[in-house]
């Protein structure tokens, strides 16, 4: 039972008790209220629609590993459902009966009412409700001091937590204790109170779940589902020989702990296949044979090399992993994440995990004994993992060591696998040569359902051969099955006989790259620049991209992203685009791209423009097209210059400005914004970097059109955080160096505190660059790194936040970004004047190699002692971004301390007339630094 649901039970028990009573043994209060056959009606109804409510709360389902006094509390619950349903059923008669009365058929309800309490089985809910409110008082008791009980095993593990909400908690507890015992010394063990009782009762588990939404929660990230949803479902009966007694799988599930690993093929179905069993009944019988009665967990992950950094790393792997765990098994959490859980009871949890949380957190669950639970996980890609494959294998065999768990593993059969897994027959098997019966079913009921393969079939028996044809060409490979049977059933559209099918076959090669090639090659020529340019946006894209974006393919018009208005569409024109699309793409790709309906979506649950993805068939298809000759193939049928990045942000920028359902309340409007705005700037970053130039036009363009769009909340902040969160300094440079210009952020932000540690939300600061270009720029137009941070303590500035973090990042193992970008990144603060203060020179050598920590150390030397003398004046530093020589008279100046309350809106203005800041005072600092470090 998660933590404090029996006392919701319990609560909602006392509720109903109390409820029931009145009802029953107190009718005359009600009838004396009711003053016409219209008040009777409408108090049966609001009788009848709360005895509703107490049903359902009654009903709720529990775990069968909870304590016996949990269960008692279960038990009771149940009873009560049982009578809260009965009293439904009564009064739902008399309803009927109220209505056929005014036909003169039956008596008026009022008195039906009256006559309702004389009958016997009223009398019988009488007396077990008179029942049920002393046993819930012992129960209580009972759940209060049960050692076993998920309550109490909560509050032991929040024993040293300051939280007031939990000291709240836990003086409603003993509060509820002194009724309780109270109660047991009358006669009657009647609760005083009973309604106060349950009201704390719902109070306290109201507590524990927002407690355990807020770590849930917190484990979650983008797409965390988004590769499940896109795995094909395998086919009516195949695989099913897997989850019999015959083989071996079925025994490791049943009986056997460690490792299992599924080889496999490119494209012979491991994921399908992993998606098959993780989703399986029979799969779950077989483990709770293993489980033995203890509580049974099973968690899946599917890493995806086309995916985002979350979706092929081991921290992705780990905290999607943990997310399953702790929502089967919320008893888990405080075990697992204490100090999160104690959090959880303080204030809304907003932080990112750090990579050591994350593998503390995990390490905690391995090897914890608390909470008696077994675990089965299913694990799919590890060839997809974006990291060195040794150190997995490594990390999964430590994993495995707990007797609790085991692993269920597929990939390719690269040696690093086979080594690790391979010398079991037992624990292994290789797909591909286990499912040629699978291949006959799937090729045999794609045949059946074409209607011209069933008659041909009545007058030639040879229809039959292909299909054995096709099973022995396959060589165990699904992919390749799906291809060719898609291929054939175009001939059977054109009712080709059997020779013309059998030549059809053997002209389509049974090596997959032979065979994409093939396709490509049987693309009609008008549409080869096209292909080209869909290929390039689609494996170049951070993530699945959306309809909308492809919808420039064939616009001629080079500016129509600039010129196409900021509308909202209907439902029914969208879907129309996503029709034509499907179509467009299936004349120029030829099915090895898809467009995909996904309920698991990139940008949110009610995000209509997430739900139809554009993917390749198969990472096979990706793979193929990173060949050489296959790439050189492709560009060589471009008649023009192509820039993907220019044409993703230009496709970012349609689905920005017109991609927006307007007749459905329900789907989010902002979330897709936002996400269109992250990957345009993202690809806007990769132009600056390989073309030396920022895409002004197109981002002018988009900060028009979410100014312009009224459903996004500050889009000044919104647009300006992106920029500089993704290192676009050039266009930063051009915006800030444009007369009346100036970088808006919210009130509490600075533009300087989230270039340096994306700070203006927890993802962010995750998902941050650290770009010196873009530091470079904010300093030269005024950004001070000695400002306070609004809201923070006053000598907290933005250059310390900035080495906390680097220092804690560092010592988590969560930098991302290399010793030489934070060396030139402090060199630029430096420079800038960034104060030097006590522990600086340690921090240093902590975040950075000994080599830069004594270059920093030297450089700051030297801004103190220019020109070699200690009363020397300071030299003009260089900046990071070229500029000209007026400019650099200006660029030196501070940022403008007044904010605008009503827009919450921070601005730094763009070359603001005042005079360069007197360095003076900063020298003496820091010559106060080094005299205390001599």
């Amino acid at each position: 039972m998660d933590p404090l649901s029996a006392i919701s039970l319990a609560g909602n028990i006392i509720a109903f008790v109390e409820f029931g009573i009145k009802l029953t043994m107190k009718s005359s209060e009600i009838y004396a209220s009711m003053s016409s056959e219209t008040d009777a009606n409408r108090a049966m109804n609001t009788i009848t629609t709360d005895l509703g409510v107490f049903s359902e709360n009654l009903s709720r389902s529990i775990s069968t590993h909870s304590s016996a006094a949990e269960e008692d509390i279960a038990s009771l619950a149940r009873e009560c459902a049982e009578d809260a349903v009965k009293l439904m059923r009564i009064l739902n008669k008399l309803q009927v009966a109220g209505k056929e009365s005014k036909k003169g058929k039956l008596p008026p309800l009022i008195p039906a009412l009256k006559a309702l309490w004389k009958q016997k089985d009223i009398e019988e809910i009488q007396q077990r409700l008179t029942n049920f409110r002393a046993q819930i008082t012992l129960r209580l008791v009972a759940l209060i001091n049960d050692k076993h009980s998920s309550m109490t095993m909560l509050l032991v593990e929040l024993a040293s937590s300051t939280s007031v909400q939990l000291r709240e908690l836990q003086s409603n507890i003993s509060q509820i204790k002194d009724i309780t015992y109270k109660a047991l010394l009358q006669p009657s063990q009647e609760l005083a109170n009973p309604i106060s009782v349950s009201t704390k009762l719902e109070a306290l588990a109201k507590v524990g779940d927002n407690a355990i939404e807020g770590v849930l929660k917190s484990l979650q990230f983008d797409s965390m589902r988004t590769r499940e949803a896109t795995v094909a479902k395998a086919h009516t009966e195949t695989f099913e020989w897997l989850l019999t007694d015959n083989f071996d799988f079925h025994r490791w599930l049943s009986r056997s702990a460690g490792i299992y690993w599924v080889s496999g093929k490119p494209g012979s179905g491991k994921s399908t296949l992993m998606k098959f069993l993780c989703r399986h009944a029979k799969t779950h019988e077989a483990l709770n044979s293993w489980s033995t009665g203890d509580l049974l967990i099973t968690a899946s992950f599917y890493f995806w090399n086309a995916g985002t950094p979350m979706q092929k790393s081991l921290q992705g792997l780990l905290k999607s992993l943990l997310y399953e765990i702790l929502r089967q098994c919320p008893l888990l959490i405080p075990v697992v994440t204490p100090n999160w859980w104690g959090n959880a009871f303080n204030l809304a949890i907003d932080e990112p995990w750090s990579w050591q949380e994350v593998t503390e957190a995990f390490d905690r669950f391995t090897a914890q004994t608390k909470v008696s639970c077994k675990t089965c996980l299913f694990i799919d890609g590890l060839d997809e993992y974006d990291g060195d494959h040794s150190e997995m294998v490594e990390f999964l065999f430590k994993v495995a060591k707990s007797p609790n768990l085991k692993l269920c593993l597929a990939s390719r059969p690269y040696n690093v696998f086979e080594d690790a897994y391979g010398h079991s027959p037992d624990r292994m098997l290789r797909l591909q040569d286990l499912t040629r019966d699978d291949i006959r079913r799937y090729a045999y009921d794609n045949f059946e359902s074409h209607q011209n393969f069933m008659r041909l079939k009545s007058f030639d028996d040879q229809y039959s051969q292909l299909i054995e044809e096709i099973v022995n060409r396959a060589d165990g490979v699904f992919l390749w099955v799906y291809l060719v049977v898609r291929s054939l059933k175009e001939g059977l559209t054109n009712a080709d006989t059997v020779s013309t099918l059998e030549k059809r076959l053997r002209q389509l090669p049974s090596d997959l790259q032979q065979y994409f090639t093939h396709i490509l090659q049987s693309v009609d020529d008008v549409y080869w620049e096209g292909t080209t340019k869909v290929f390039q946006m689609t494996a170049s894209a951070l993530h699945l991209l959306p309809v909308g974006v492809l919808t420039i393919l064939d616009d001629e018009d080079d500016d129509f992203c600039l010129n196409a208005k900021l509308r909202s569409m209907r439902l029914a024109e969208y879907e129309e685009r996503v029709r034509i699309l499907e179509k467009r793409l299936n004349a120029r790709c030829k099915g090895l791209l898809e467009v995909r309906a996904t309920p698991g979506h990139l940008y949110g649950s009610n995000d209509y423009n997430g739900r139809h993805l554009v993917d390749f068939l198969h990472r096979t298809v990706r793979d193929f097209l990173r060949i050489g000759e296959v790439d050189a193939l492709l560009k060589s049928r471009l008649r023009t210059p192509f820039d993907v990045d220019v044409a993703l942000c230009q496709g970012f920028l349609v689905q920005m400005k017109q991609f927006i359902i307007a007749d459905d309340p329900t789907i989010c409007r902002e979330l897709p914004m936002i996400k269109a705005i992250e990957d345009l700037c993202y690809h806007a970053k990769r132009i600056e970097i390989l073309a030396g130039v920022a895409p002004t036009k197109i981002l002018d363009e988009a900060f028009r059109a979410v100014k312009e769009d009224s459903i996004i909340h500050n889009p000044y902040a919104l647009f300006h955080s992106a920029l500089i969160r993704h290192g676009l300094s050039r266009y930063l440079e051009y915006k800030l160096d444009s007369s009346h210009d100036s970088l808006y952020m919210d009130q509490d932000i600075l533009p300087l505190e989230v270039a340096l540690t994306g700070s203006d939300t927890a993802t962010n600061r995750y998902t941050h660059h650290l770009d010196p270009g873009v530091v470079q720029v904010l300093v030269n137009h005024g950004a001070d790194p000695n400002e306070s941070i609004p809201g923070s303590l006053s000598q907290w500035t933005v250059w310390k936040s900035f080495i906390a973090f680097l220092t804690a990042t560092k010592k988590f193992n969560w930098i991302l970004t290399s010793p030489d970008t934070i060396f030139r990144t402090v060199e630029i603060l430096l420079k800038a004047g960034a104060e030097p203060y006590e522990g600086l020179s340690r921090d240093m050598y902590r975040i950075l190699d000994p080599h830069k920590a004594r270059l920093l150390e030297e450089l700051i030397y030297k801004l103190s002692h220019p020109d070699g003398s200690p009363h020397g004046n300071t030299v003009t530093p260089q900046p990071y971004v070229t500029r000209n020589n007026n400019h650099l008279t200006s660029v030196q100046n501070q940022v403008t301390q007044g904010r605008t309350a009503e827009a919450k809106r921070r601005p730094i203005p763009a070359n603001p007339n005042i005079e360069p800041r007197n360095d003076g005072k900063h020298r003496s600092r820091i010559r106060s630094f080094f005299h205390r470090l001599e």
